[in-house]
């Protein structure tokens, strides 16, 4: 009998996303708020640490599934991304994901956050949902 491993299903699942896959950078964020720290406050984007670069898969927000249901409450548009990476990239928090080197096109995570299957406590891949955002939009970019 074969114990399967998470290591063995990512092992899987890498070859699919370095063939079909296009590069991604992940760009975080440290978010502040000036003046007195209220929410009210206009908020201030700088760059955490560096950015990773990753392979991920691209399509479009289908009409079918969890898709649909995710449209049907108003949290996805029809215009909006769907993103497959790996499991293990960090997805909480603020972030940007750039497709392509160098990057041509930036998106914002928005809600849900990440979605995927899981395998024990780990996911072997992750499905974010991104808003394009105009480049020049993020202040100090």
């Amino acid at each position: 009998m074969t114990t399967t491993t998470i290591s063995g299903v990512r092992a899987g699942v890498t070859p699919l996303f370095n063939v079909l896959g296009t590069a991604l950078r992940i760009r975080y964020f440290n978010e502040t708020y000036g003046g007195g720290g209220s929410y009210y406050d206009d908020p201030s984007l700088t760059t955490s640490g560096t950015d990773l670069w990753t392979s991920g898969m691209i399509f479009p927000v289908g009409n079918k599934g969890v898709d649909a249901f995710l449209r049907q409450q108003g949290k996805v548009l029809e215009d909006d991304t769907k993103f497959y990476i790996f499991g293990n990239v960090q997805t909480s928090g603020t972030m940007r994901i750039g497709v392509g080197s160098p990057p041509v096109r930036e998106y914002a995570l928005i809600e849900p956050g990440a979605i995927g299957p899981k395998f024990g406590d780990n996911n072997i891949y992750k499905v974010c949902f991104g808003r394009f955002i105009t480049l020049g939009s993020l202040y100090g970019e």
